[in-house]
C-alpha cells in the first residue's frame, strides 16, 4: 500500500492525542491533586500506553455545561487551541476531541484542520456509536424479554446517538418510542412521540436510552420510578451520565443500568487512578478514546485517513475502524459503574 504523505517516518511512533475535560467540580479537584494546577486553560497530561505506543489525555479546565454559554465557549475554545498546539508539538498525528470538547472545534473542525493540515482530527463518535449500538443490539435481540409491538422505549436527547437509537428501534419494528428533545425535528414517523422534558415521559418504559447529560440535574427519581417498568433497563451512553448515581440508587433494585459507548482494552496501561476517568479499573476505555488509539494504529499501518471525515458518523469510517478494532484484544464491557460489586462481563467484538 502506498503510504500517504502524513505517514510517520519509519520507526517513530506517533503520540496518541486525546483532549477531554473535567467532568465535575470534584473531578477537577482530583485532577489538581494528580497533575497540579492547570495552565493555559488545560492540565498537564494523563499519560498512558497501548502496546508500544505512548498517549496523552489533556483535560481542559472547563466543566461540561460551560460550553452552553458564550463566555464558556470562548474560554473552552482558547484552551482547546492551546492543547492542540501542545499535542502537535509532542508528536501527535491523531487528536481526538472527547466529551464536552467535541463542540469546541466547530461542526467540521475546519479551523484546526487549516492550522494543522497534516494532523487527523476526530470527535470519536464513530467508535462510540459502534460500542453503543452493539450493546443495544445485544439487548433488543432478547425476544423473550422485549416486545417490539407493546413495550415503551424512551430516548433522552436528539443528538447523533439519540437519532441512531431511533433508527435501530425502527429497524427492529418498535412501535412505542418517546424522544425527549427541545429541538424542532422534522420527518419523524408516527411511532415517535416527542416531549420537551423527562417529566412528560409516559409510564411503563421498558428501555431508557440516555444519550445526553442535559437533563441529569432535573431528573426526579420518584417520578422516574413511576415512569419506568419495574424491570426496566437503562442504557447510559452520556458523559457525564444522564442518570446520576444519586438518582439511580433511589430507583427500585429490580431496575438495571449499563454504561454504554465504552470498550475494554487489555493493552491499555497507566499509573494514575482510574477514578479520574470515572472507571473502576485499568482497561476500561471510552469509545472516543478508543478511536484515538485505533486511528493511530491505522495511520501507522498506512491507511489514508485524509479521505474520511471523522467529525461525522459515516458507515465507511465505522467499517474501517471496526476492521482494525477486531485485530486487537478489545471487548465490549457489560457493566454498571455504579455497582462495582457486580461481576464484569466482557463480550468479544
Amino acid at each position: 500500500m502506498k503510504k500517504p504523505k502524513n505517514h510517520p517516518e519509519s520507526g517513530i511512533k506517533p503520540l496518541i492525542g486525546i483532549i477531554a475535560n473535567s467532568t465535575s467540580p470534584s473531578n477537577r479537584l482530583e485532577l489538581i491533586a494528580e497533575l497540579g494546577e492547570p495552565h493555559d486553560g488545560f492540565f498537564n497530561p494523563l499519560k498512558f500506553s497501548f502496546k508500544e505506543f505512548l498517549g496523552e489525555i489533556i483535560p481542559l479546565d472547563i466543566q461540561p455545561h460551560d460550553i452552553f454559554t458564550k463566555s464558556g465557549m470562548i474560554k473552552g475554545k482558547a484552551a482547546m487551541l492551546n492543547a492542540v498546539e501542545y499535542l502537535v508539538g509532542a508528536g501527535a498525528k491523531v487528536i481526538c476531541f472527547t466529551a464536552a470538547t467535541k463542540r469546541l472545534p466547530g461542526k467540521l473542525g475546519q479551523e484546526v484542520k487549516t492550522l494543522y493540515p497534516e494532523v487527523i482530527f476526530s470527535i470519536g463518535d464513530n467508535l462510540t456509536a459502534v460500542s453503543y449500538l452493539l450493546l443495544i443490539e445485544r439487548f433488543l435481540s432478547q425476544a423473550d424479554k422485549f416486545d417490539c409491538q407493546n413495550d415503551q422505549v424512551a430516548i433522552l436527547g436528539a443528538g447523533f446517538l439519540g437519532l441512531q437509537s431511533i433508527d435501530i428501534l425502527l429497524a427492529k419494528k418498535y412501535q412505542k418510542i418517546t424522544l425527549v428533545s427541545e429541538q424542532k425535528l422534522n420527518g419523524l414517523t408516527k411511532q415517535i412521540a416527542v416531549v420537551d422534558s423527562p417529566a412528560s415521559l409516559p409510564n411503563d418504559i421498558k428501555i431508557l436510552m440516555s444519550c445526553t447529560h442535559k437533563y441529569k440535574d432535573v431528573m426526579d427519581p420518584q417520578r422516574l420510578t413511576q415512569q419506568l417498568h419495574p424491570e426496566a433497563i437503562i442504557l447510559d451512553v452520556a458523559v457525564p451520565p444522564g442518570i446520576s448515581q444519586k438518582v439511580f440508587e433511589a430507583l427500585p433494585p429490580t431496575i438495571s443500568r449499563f454504561d454504554a459507548g465504552d470498550f475494554f482494552l487489555d493493552d491499555v496501561k497507566y499509573s494514575f487512578p482510574p477514578s479520574i476517568l470515572s472507571f473502576p479499573d485499568v482497561g476500561f476505555w471510552f469509545g472516543c478514546f478508543t478511536e484515538a488509539i485505533i486511528l493511530t494504529l491505522a495511520l501507522v499501518d498506512g491507511e489514508d485517513l485524509q479521505e474520511f471525515n471523522f467529525f461525522e458518523i459515516n458507515p465507511e469510517a465505522q467499517s474501517m475502524l471496526l476492521g482494525y478494532l477486531k485485530q486487537e484484544a478489545v471487548y465490549l464491557p457489560l457493566f454498571n459503574f455504579y455497582r462495582l460489586d457486580k461481576e464484569l462481563e466482557l463480550i468479544s467484538i
